[in-house]
């Protein structure tokens, strides 16, 4: 029996070696990491320096465990709409870098305890009604 690396078990339902409840939805968050990092790489190549660290992508995948994917997307949204009303002023003073895991951090508690109420309320926009 070789070493099993984290890539070989997706296909069995497990992920880093936890069970998956359902292999797609396993797959849409390997995605969804996958999302993070290519946004991470390309603020990195537009500005020139580190703009999402490994640990904000650690930190939604964990969050991700709690909210469910559509909290994920509310979490990620909050929390760069957060991050653009203080962190934009701030940055127009002094250049200075704030980390983005702290506006995810609000994002997912505000998905954590309003997300449903808030994706209801989204639905209910986009469908007019």
């Amino acid at each position: 029996m070789g070493h099993e690396g984290p890539r070989d078990r997706v296909g069995e339902g497990r992920v880093l070696g936890f069970e998956a409840v359902d292999e797609p939805l396993a797959l849409a968050y390997a995605h969804m990491v996958k999302a993070l990092y290519a946004v991470g790489m390309a603020g990195r190549w537009l500005f020139k320096e580190e703009a999402m660290g490994g640990g904000d992508i650690k930190m939604m995948a964990m969050v991700g465990s709690f909210v469910g994917w559509k909290g994920v997307l509310l979490t990620i949204f909050a929390g760069a709409l957060l991050g653009t009303l203080i962190f934009v002023p701030l940055s127009l003073r002094k250049k200075r870098l704030v980390p983005f895991g702290v506006f995810l951090a609000v994002g997912a508690a505000v998905a954590f305890v309003w997300g449903d109420a808030i994706i209801e309320w989204y639905r209910h926009f986009l469908s007019g009604a």
